[in-house]
């Protein structure tokens, strides 16, 4: 797992019963290769699926994505820490 730095756009709307919901979209994100000090920025292409995760105090948002990486189409798995504020690449599939 890798910290990285985000762009997001953030919607909120109001469901039937009045209350504020949050949709958090990624645009493009920020991550280190490897144990060098360069970064790769990559934009992302596809969201194929959103879940959530966790509990109460430690609640996160599981965004499964596609962008091409080097060439090739690749699907990754991203992680949202609603309390922190943190986004995590947790996998590249």
């Amino acid at each position: 797992m890798k910290d990285v730095d985000m762009v997001t756009e953030f919607h909120i709307t109001k469901d039937k019963s009045g209350v504020n919901q949050v949709y958090v979209k990624p645009i493009r994100f920020r991550v280190a290769r490897d144990i060098s000090e360069e970064y790769m920025t990559i934009r992302i292409d596809k969201i194929i699926c959103i879940d959530e995760e966790g509990f109460k105090d430690d609640r996160r948002l599981v965004y499964t994505c596609e962008s091409i990486l080097e060439g090739i189409m690749r699907r990754y798995i991203l992680k949202f820490y609603l309390q922190s504020t943190k986004w995590m690449l947790y996998r590249i599939l």
